[in-house]
C-alpha cells in the first residue's frame, strides 16, 4: 500500500514544474505516489507531466476541464490511494527529507495533522523562514485560524486521509480563494491530534507578494466570501463548545471587508447585507478612515456620497 499520496495541481506551470517535481523524486523516503491533476493548461504543462510519468511509475496524471483550484484539489482527493495526504503548488517545491520526517512524526505522536515552519522565496536563491510554532493543540490552531493568528495554506502540512474520508470533506467547488482555509478548519475542528514539527521543508515562490492584497478582485472576495459562509454552515451544524464566537465574528467581518475597496455600488451594497451581524466591528477595524465612512454611509443607507465617490473612483482607472 503506498504510505503517501502528494497531489499537484497544475495549471500553465511549465516554467516551474520540472523544479517542484525533482524535488519530490528527490525524496529520501520512496513510498509515495504524486497526483499531478492538469486543470485544462493552455502552455505545455501538459507535456512535462507525461514525460515525468515516463520517468517513474509514482507519478500518476490526470487532466480535466478547467474549473480551478478547488475543482482540482477535489479530483486529486478521489484519486488518491495513500494513508497520508500532502498538497503541493506546482511553481514550489520541497526539501529532500520532507516526506521522511513528516512521516516520522507521525508515527512518533500518533497525530492526525503535522505542520512545520516553511521558506518565503523570492526567487531560487533567496528565501526566510516562517515560523508559526503553536501548542500541540488542534482546537487552539481552529480558533487562530478564525482571527488570522495563522495562516490558512495546506501546503506545509499533512494529513491523515481518513479526516478528508470518514467526514466527508472537500473543497467547495468553484470557490478558488480561500479554498484551503475552510478545508483546513474543518480538518482542524475534527482532528483529535495536531502537532507542530519545528523545522522548513517547503519552498513557497513568491515572486510579488503584494500583488494579491494590493489589487481589489471582486471575484476573490466573492470566492472568499463563499467559503466563509461554508466554514459557518460547518460551525452551525456542530456547535462546537470550544470555539471562540468573537473569532467567528472577526472571520465574518474580513472576508467581505474588501468590498469597500473597490468602485462598485453593488458591492457596497452587499457589503452591508452579507454577515450583516458583523457590521459592527467596522468602528474597531484597522481599515483606512475612507473606508469606515464607506461602510458608515451604506450602512445608514446615505448612497449620494457613494455615488459621488464610485465616479470619481472609476474616472481614475
Amino acid at each position: 500500500m503506498v504510505t503517501l499520496s502528494t497531489i499537484i495541481p497544475v495549471y500553465n506551470a511549465e516554467d516551474t514544474l520540472a523544479y517542484c517535481l525533482d524535488s519530490i523524486l528527490n525524496q529520501s523516503y520512496p513510498n509515495f505516489e504524486v497526483i499531478l491533476v492538469d486543470d485544462g493548461s493552455t502552455d505545455n504543462s501538459s507535456e512535462l507531466c507525461k514525460v515525468y510519468v515516463e520517468k517513474d511509475l509514482r507519478i500518476k496524471y490526470f487532466r480535466k476541464e478547467n474549473g480551478g483550484s478547488a475543482s482540482a484539489r477535489n479530483f486529486g482527493l478521489s484519486k488518491a490511494n495513500g494513508e497520508y495526504i500532502s498538497w503541493i503548488d506546482a511553481d514550489d517545491w520541497i526539501e529532500n527529507d520532507m516526506f521522511e520526517e513528516f512521516l516520522q512524526k507521525f508515527k512518533d505522536t500518533d497525530a492526525d495533522i503535522v505542520w512545520s515552519d516553511f521558506y518565503w522565496n523570492k526567487d531560487f536563491e533567496v528565501s526566510s523562514v516562517v515560523c508559526q510554532k503553536l501548542p500541540d493543540d488542534s482546537k487552539f490552531h481552529a480558533n487562530q485560524l478564525l482571527i488570522g493568528g495563522i495562516q490558512g495554506m495546506i501546503w506545509n502540512k499533512m494529513f491523515k486521509r481518513s479526516l478528508y474520508v470518514d467526514n466527508n470533506i472537500s473543497f467547495a467547488d468553484g470557490f478558488n480563494m480561500g479554498e484551503d482555509r475552510n478545508v483546513l478548519f474543518k480538518l482542524l475542528s475534527l482532528a483529535n491530534k495536531s502537532v507542530y514539527l519545528n523545522k522548513a521543508f517547503y519552498h513557497y515562490m513568491q515572486t510579488n507578494p503584494k500583488a494579491i492584497t494590493r489589487d481589489f478582485d471582486a471575484k476573490r472576495v466573492y470566492e472568499d466570501i463563499g467559503n466563509v459562509k461554508e466554514m459557518v454552515k460547518f460551525i452551525n451544524e456542530n456547535k462546537f463548545s470550544w470555539l471562540d464566537i468573537k473569532a467567528v465574528e472577526d472571520l465574518k467581518f474580513r472576508c467581505k471587508t474588501k468590498l469597500l475597496f473597490g468602485s462598485n455600488m453593488e458591492d457596497y451594497k452587499n457589503w452591508v447585507s452579507v454577515f450583516p451581524e458583523s457590521n459592527y466591528l467596522v468602528s474597531k477595524s484597522n481599515i483606512k478612515l475612507r473606508h469606515k465612512l464607506v461602510a458608515y454611509f451604506a450602512m445608514n443607507n446615505i448612497w449620494f456620497p457613494l455615488k459621488v465617490w464610485s465616479l470619481l473612483k472609476n474616472l481614475k482607472k
